[in-house]
């Protein structure tokens, strides 16, 4: 991580202007976190609902119990964002595992 490269100013935030700071970043790489959560959460609902699909309401309930986990993406994609090196879909998806 180089802090010298950050593309935004680092500085103490009150909790408005983090929130503010991450709706920026969010919006200047929408695309890009929309295809890897989408990318993701879909692939993982996808094989839920094939091996249980006797059991949509399991389904619903393991896509919601892992959760935490579809966050990881974003988090990652944002904090190397921040600092000027946006990864791009192939890369975030090689590093998801040491992200989890």
């Amino acid at each position: 991580m180089r802090l010298n490269e950050a593309s935004m100013v680092i500085r103490p935030r009150s909790a408005w202007e983090a929130i503010d700071l991450g709706c920026l970043l969010a919006r200047r790489h929408i695309g890009l976190l929309m295809l890897s959560w989408a990318a993701l959460t879909l692939s993982f609902l996808s094989v839920l609902s094939v091996v249980l699909w006797q059991y949509p309401t399991l389904v619903l309930l393991l896509f919601w119990w892992f959760k935490p986990l579809y966050e990881r993406l974003p988090l990652f994609i944002l904090s190397h964002a921040l600092f000027g090196d946006t990864p791009t879909l192939k890369r975030s998806f090689k590093a998801l595992p040491g992200v989890l």
